[in-house]
C-alpha cells in the first residue's frame, strides 16, 4: 500500500482530495469515515456524506438501499477497488451521488440506480460513476418518475448483457407540465463489452 495513493489520508490531512476532474473538500462534505474491512453497512449509504473503504468485498444486496442524502463512497486507495454487491439504489429528490473507485456488481435486481426514492416535485441532481468497475450494467438508470438531472460515467468499465440499456426520460405516465428531463449524459474514456 506504500506506493498506492491513499485518498482517505489526502483528504484528512489537506482538507480535500482530486479524484480525476473532482475535487472533493471537507468544507462541503464534512468529516470523512472510514470503513475498514468487511465493515461497511446500508447505514453508511443512506447516511451520505463522505465514505472511504478499504480493500473488501460487502454484499448489500439483501433489500433495495435509499439514498437520501448527498453521498461520495470512494475506494480508500487507488490501486484497490473494494466490491459491493447491491440491489437497487434509490435516488431522492434533490440528491447527488458519486460512486468513485469502486467494484459495483448488481445480482439482485433488474435496475441498479433508479429515482424511486424521489419526490413527485423535484428531480435528482447528479449521478457520477468515476473509475469503477459496474457489471452487469442493468438500467443503469432506470427512471419511473422523475430524471437524474446529469449522469457522468468517467473511465469505468461496463460490462452490458442482452436486454439492458441506459434510461434517460422520464414516465410518459407523469403529466407533461410536471415532468423533467435529463439535462446531461456523459460517458468518457470507459470500456463497455458485452457477453452473452
Amino acid at each position: 500500500k506504500s506506493s498506492a495513493i491513499d485518498y482517505y489520508t489526502l483528504y484528512t490531512t489537506n482538507g480535500s482530495v482530486t479524484i480525476g476532474d473532482y475535487t472533493f473538500k471537507a468544507e462541503d462534505w464534512g468529516e470523512a469515515i472510514l470503513v475498514t474491512e468487511g465493515n461497511l453497512t446500508k447505514n453508511h449509504l443512506t447516511n451520505g456524506g463522505i465514505v472511504f473503504v478499504e480493500d473488501s468485498e460487502t454484499d448489500l444486496s439483501g433489500s433495495d438501499i435509499n439514498l437520501t442524502n448527498n453521498l461520495a463512497i470512494i475506494g480508500r486507495y487507488n490501486n484497490q477497488q473494494p466490491t459491493i454487491l447491491t440491489k437497487k439504489l434509490k435516488m431522492a429528490a434533490n440528491s447527488s451521488c458519486y460512486f468513485v473507485n469502486l467494484a459495483i456488481i448488481d445480482g439482485a435486481s433488474n435496475n441498479m440506480f433508479t429515482t424511486e426514492a424521489g419526490s413527485v416535485e423535484e428531480p435528482i441532481n447528479t449521478l457520477v460513476l468515476l473509475d469503477c468497475t459496474v457489471k452487469p450494467f442493468k438500467h443503469l438508470v432506470s427512471v419511473n418518475k422523475w430524471s437524474i438531472r446529469k449522469t457522468i460515467i468517467d473511465n469505468c468499465i461496463i460490462k452490458l448483457n442482452n436486454s439492458m440499456g441506459i434510461y434517460i426520460v422520464t414516465s410518459t405516465s407523469i403529466a407533461e407540465q410536471l415532468r423533467q428531463l435529463a439535462e446531461e449524459l456523459q460517458v468518457t474514456n470507459c470500456v463497455i463489452y458485452a457477453e452473452n
